[in-house]
């Protein structure tokens, strides 16, 4: 099962203070660990809101709103994905984090085989574009010669 691990901000990440030494041997000696467990897929930490953008769509108006967003206590400080055989696992490595005060999420993400192949789409119930976009790897040519859809603008 995989997992992503939301770090949840606190008031000195979101006023912009960065982790002092300590705290960053602290985070990389455990990302170290994480990975050499076969644990942790990827990881991240983000700046401070300020620093962002959201984006609001309805389905009559798309809004820009440049940070910082308010209450700290509902931004995402960093994030790992993790891959553990159960959530109780998860919650193991979750409880070890460094950092002394905090809230830490783990909601479970998707496995493509828990969605069904879409028929229309693969009439032979083929995963392999799903688990090609997933891996990174380039989309092969169109049989009909035509380039990939491009990126959204």
């Amino acid at each position: 099962m995989r997992f992503m691990t939301w770090i949840k901000v606190d008031s000195k990440a979101e006023a912009g203070v960065l982790p002092d030494q300590r705290e960053l041997a602290e985070m990389g000696a455990f990302n170290d660990e994480m990975t050499k467990a076969g644990v942790m897929l990827a990881g991240e930490g983000f700046h401070a809101s300020a620093k962002g953008t959201r984006v609001r769509r309805s389905a009559k108006k798309t809004t820009v709103i440049e940070g910082p967003f308010g209450d700290h206590r509902k931004l995402v400080a960093g994030f790992w994905v993790i891959q553990a055989d159960n959530l109780s696992e998860a919650v193991k490595w979750a409880t070890r984090a460094p950092g002394k005060d905090g809230e830490v999420e783990l909601p479970t993400l998707f496995q493509l085989s828990d969605c069904p192949p879409a028929p229309a789409a693969n009439p032979d119930g083929s995963r392999a574009p799903s688990q090609r976009s997933r891996a990174g790897a380039p989309t092969p040519p169109r049989p009909d010669g035509a380039p990939p859809p491009a990126a959204p603008p």
